[in-house]
């Protein structure tokens, strides 16, 4: 039995009370879904809020993460830093048969740029602009001091004409201290000076 025959079979009830109660009911739910839908975006809002206070206070970018190095046995044997692109600048050029590589830390109070007093090309290879590789993987540099965040490293050019030097590890060191490869890919095009 419906709500408007109940109040039929009572009688004596005038019908414009019965519809008038029947409206009211459905007021009463739409003031309910109202006041739902304006505690949900009360709750998007905070949320949105404190989000954004987060994201001000953290750091511009992720860096990147530490590894062990594991030799036979499962002994730890060194510690590896995988690197970002974006962590490190680099430009290239060649001069006089000489691969003049300008490394920069995009933040040399970070760690573990911070800490590196010289750094060397651990493993780089050259590629011609198709990315075929040009030539033979050319042995590691010669440690390059690290001052505030810049190291100028030379290295043997890998062939003649366009080239692009991929660099794969760096190896950074710092006295009595063993020497921390820093893992990423660099690709980085060679221009003549």
């Amino acid at each position: 039995m419906k709500g408007y025959d109940l109040l039929e079979a009572a009688g004596g009830i005038r019908p414009e009370f019965i519809e008038e109660g029947l409206r009211d009911r459905g007021a009463g739910r739409r003031k309910e879904r109202e006041r739902r839908i304006r505690a949900a975006a009360a709750l998007f809002l905070i949320c949105f809020s404190l989000s954004g206070i987060g994201a001000l206070a953290a750091p511009d970018y992720v860096s990147g993460i530490f590894r062990d190095i594991f030799g036979p046995g499962r002994a730890v044997t060194g510690t590896a830093y995988e690197a970002r692109e974006e962590e490190a600048e680099i430009s290239v050029s060649l001069s006089n048969g000489k691969v003049i590589i300008d490394l920069r830390a995009a933040d040399p109070e970070a760690f573990p740029w911070r800490e590196l007093e010289s750094i060397r090309l651990k493993k780089y290879y050259f590629t011609d602009a198709s990315g075929k590789a040009a030539g033979e993987n050319p042995a590691a540099s010669e440690p390059a001091p690290f001052l505030e965040g810049r190291a100028r490293i030379e290295a043997e050019a890998g062939g003649a004409g366009s080239m692009i030097l991929v660099i794969e590890e760096l190896e950074g060191g710092k006295k009595a201290d063993a020497p921390l490869l820093i893992e990423g890919r660099w690709e980085c095009p060679v221009r003549a000076e």
